[in-house]
């Protein structure tokens, strides 16, 4: 028994002993899903390479000694270093050692062991980037990021091309209640598929007096809501099948001649360019997923929201687009390097950085244009006020929302945080609607026009809206119309004595008119380089012809009529009492029939402007009658008759001239509405 014991002694206790002191390593260097480091080439790494060594029982090994190794790099490598040969490890096991990478790109790859160490050897993988790799990275994501902002302008413009001018219709009718308002800037913002978009129908819409604030301010808080559905639809995984997308709408465009099957093949094609703009986006960012600075950057902005905020802020504010910068996070969280904490006060700023493009829409709007873009912008802050101080419960009900529809992705948690946060905002604000539409009139009140004219309604935020940029220029129009009115009105007048005040007067007025003409024949140039559909194509030739017509008016009378009625008063001529009854008759038919057109012209009446041209022959045969009635008074010899005789004709002749235009102008209204 004795001898056993003594056996037992010898052979077992040593070797439990030896069992004890087996070491199995792992690496512990990485995030989750991460594959490998990227660093710099002939930097250092950023982050600690770190090893832990456990015991057979998975218990934590303190004090033992772990020793590193380069086991391999790029083979003209030079100048890479690790910072201790060996190390020992703390309380939970944790070897932690770091690393300068040499000034080759390609991969370094470092082991660590331990003289106990059993099983396989980890590995740490380092891979170099050259030092112009950022720039490689930069034209992914930005080019990602244009195919995108490009597919959402194209969907949205084949969206507004199909709807037409219904949308500013819906816009203009259904908002006679703030609660109306929001369900209609949810709506129509789903439709078009852009906030901006909506935001700048509305100004226009404000600016024209077409809606008051208070309605306003309803829409364009539905229309934050709005623009979620966009960001539900992008938070699909659906890049693989983006250039399908592309390939369907290109035939679509192609292989009709049906209007309507274009624009929704524009749509068809913008979606898949928003996904392939995704997938390009997510390609170059891919390197970015195991640079350690790059990620502890990103989890900055969960630790530090106020930052996060001002950042995307500043970005959406330059992009004027909330749909891509949150299409953005989505690519990132996507590719496991943005979480939801980063995530949201991204989603804050972006909220506040897509105010920019109302407020530029409202530069040279009216003062309740300017109105409208300051209430969207407070309401978009004072919402993000209210959440940020409670981002923790905001984000845990976010994420239980997203469970309980069946999913725990976060590019999903993300779109929906945007969904509850406009939602609950509107909720939260719309009370105060009224309140608040009284107190931004007070801190903003009406402003005296200055004497200086100019065009009042062209802004070229607007462009990107074609229905409400043409709304404007037929707003200019009607301006150039009552120019065209108030020297038709001075005709006659000329020929009085004394009549400087009123040649003073029309000459001012033609300069007037010359001036719009030119800026809304400008205006309407740049538009017509934009998309827009074949009903506004014809609409926005039409106000170009007639605009072009009311020129050709306002110079007959500030040019040909100022200088022959300048002769005429200089010389002390005067009609006689049978001719100036004639001429008087004759201006008197003419101005009727131009304050016909001109208003068929305004409200696009085409019944009217038909009346105009089947009645245009009797001016003709009336003129003819009263040039037969002046040359029978010649031969009798009158002293007025002679003296004012090429006056006399002279101002028939333009006045038919003046009711040729009526007749162009009327063929053009009809001529708008035939397909």
């Amino acid at each position: 028994m004795k001898k056993f014991m003594l056996w037992w002694m010898l052979v077992c206790l040593p070797a439990m002993a030896y069992a004890q002191e087996v070491h199995i390593m792992k690496n512990v260097s990485y995030q989750p899903g991460q594959k490998l480091f990227v660093g710099l080439a002939g930097s250092d790494l950023g982050a600690p390479i770190r090893f832990q060594v456990t015991d057979d029982q998975g218990k934590p090994v303190s004090g033992a000694l772990v020793t590193f190794e380069l086991i391999e790099k790029p083979g003209k490598a030079k100048g890479e270093k690790l910072g201790l040969k060996a190390v020992e490890t703390d309380s939970q096991g944790v070897a932690e050692n770091s690393f300068t990478l040499g000034d080759a790109a390609g991969d370094y790859i470092i082991i660590a062991r331990t003289a106990k160490m059993t099983g396989d050897t980890p590995h740490v993988v380092v891979r170099a980037q050259r030092t112009m790799w950022w720039l490689f990275l930069a034209i992914g994501l930005f080019g990602g990021l244009g195919i995108f902002l490009y597919g959402m302008g194209l969907g949205s413009g084949g969206l507004q091309k199909i709807a037409g001018d219904r949308l500013r219709g819906i816009l203009s009718a259904l908002t006679s209640n703030r609660f109306l308002g929001l369900l209609v800037g949810i709506v129509v913002t789903a439709i078009v598929q852009s906030s901006s978009a909506t935001s700048v129908m509305v100004v226009g819409l404000v600016s024209t007096a077409l809606m008051t604030l208070q309605q306003a301010i309803g829409v364009l808080m539905g229309a934050h809501i709005g623009t979620t559905i966009t960001v539900q639809l992008i938070a699909f995984n659906v890049s693989d099948y983006a250039l399908l997308l592309v390939g369907a709408g290109f035939l679509m465009t192609i292989l009709t001649k049906r209007k309507f099957y274009i624009y929704l093949g524009e749509i068809i094609l913008g979606f898949g360019f928003i996904f392939f703009g995704m997938a390009v986006m997510s390609q170059a960012i891919t390197p970015l997923k195991s640079m350690p600075a790059f990620i502890s950057w990103l989890i900055e902005f969960g630790k530090s929201p106020l930052l996060g905020i001002l950042a995307s802020t500043l970005f959406t504010a330059v992009i004027q687009s909330s749909g891509a910068t949150i299409g953005l996070c989505v690519v990132l969280a996507s590719e496991g390097l943005l979480s939801l904490q980063s995530a949201m006060p991204l989603v804050f700023g972006a909220n506040i950085g897509t105010c920019v493009t109302p407020i530029l829409s409202a530069i040279g709007a009216s003062t309740n244009g300017r109105r409208t873009a300051v209430a969207h912008t407070m309401f978009s802050i004072i919402g993000v006020v209210i959440f940020t101080p409670f981002l923790l419960p905001f984000e845990a009900m976010t994420v239980n929302v997203t469970q309980w529809m069946g999913s725990d992705s976060v590019p999903r948690q993300i779109a929906n945080g945007h969904m509850i946060f406009n939602l609950m905002t509107a909720a939260l604000l719309i009370s105060f609607v009224p309140l608040t539409a009284k107190l931004i009139t007070k801190l903003i009140p009406e402003k005296a026009e200055g004497e200086e004219f100019k065009p009042k309604y062209l802004n070229n935020a607007y462009l990107e809206t074609p229905d409400i940029a043409l709304q404007q220029a037929q707003l200019e129009e009607g301006r150039l119309v009552d120019l065209v009115k108030q020297m038709y009105g001075e005709v006659l007048n000329l020929y009085k004595p004394n009549n400087e005040e009123r040649l003073a007067k029309v000459r001012e007025l033609l300069k007037n008119a010359n001036l719009l003409e030119n800026a809304i024949r400008r205006y309407l140039t740049r538009l017509s380089q934009k998309s827009i559909s074949l009903s506004q194509s014809k609409q926005l030739m039409r106000v170009l012809l007639t605009i072009d017509d009311l020129r050709h008016i306002s110079e007959r009378i500030g040019l040909a009529l100022a200088e022959q009625s300048e002769r005429f008063v200089d010389n002390k001529w005067k009609f006689s009492s049978e001719g100036e009854n004639d001429l008087n008759q004759f201006y008197t038919l003419i101005k009727g029939r131009l304050d016909k057109t001109l208003d068929a012209l305004m409200k696009e009446d085409k019944l009217v402007a038909q009346e105009i041209i089947n009645t245009k022959h009797s001016i003709s045969e009336q003129e003819v009658k009263l040039r037969a009635a002046h040359m029978m008074r010649m031969a009798k010899g009158g002293e007025d008759t002679l003296n004012s005789s090429n006056s006399h004709l002279d101002l028939l002749a333009i006045l038919k001239r003046i009711d040729s235009f009526n007749v162009k102008m009327s063929h053009e209204i009809v001529e708008q509405f035939q397909f």
